[in-house]
């Protein structure tokens, strides 16, 4: 490990060469990819999930089956492949406008961890903070 003396030293001599700026982050170099992030896409059918940019205007698709990806959000975790009923109830849970969001403070519920609690969970939570929108029942009747 680097002493903190000798690299204080060294960021001295590299600001006198006018290397080093203090205070000023560096620019990215051409090409980079840092203001991209990635978001977690799965196929049901094939029971994969996959890592992509959102970048990208392009709809994914699955390289084995050629569907479409559904897109989960940044913090889902894949069941294992072998998992068909924790598959089934996260695919019940897309199709009900669910998604998997990361770096949230706000208060929800937990999402159920077997596929026979899913329709008590969409029952009992309809605006969910994680779930879409366009999928919460209209108020306005």
């Amino acid at each position: 490990m680097v002493d903190k003396f000798v690299k204080a030293e060294r960021m001295q001599r590299l600001k006198k060469l006018g290397i080093r700026e203090v205070g000023k982050q560096p620019e990215p170099l051409a090409g980079s990819r840092t203001a991209e992030y990635f978001v977690s896409y799965a196929c049901f059918s094939c029971r994969i999930s996959f890592k992509k940019s959102q970048a990208e205007s392009k709809p994914h698709t699955c390289p084995n089956c050629r569907n479409a990806l559904a897109e989960m959000g940044r913090s889902f975790k894949a069941p294992r492949k072998t998992a068909t009923k924790q598959w089934s109830k996260v695919q019940r849970l897309w199709e009900a406008g669910y998604r998997f969001p990361t770096n949230t403070t706000r208060f929800a519920a937990r999402y159920p961890e077997h596929l026979s609690d899913v329709d008590e969970f969409i029952r009992a939570n309809p605006r969910h903070p994680f779930r879409l929108k366009q999928f919460w029942p209209d108020v306005s009747h």
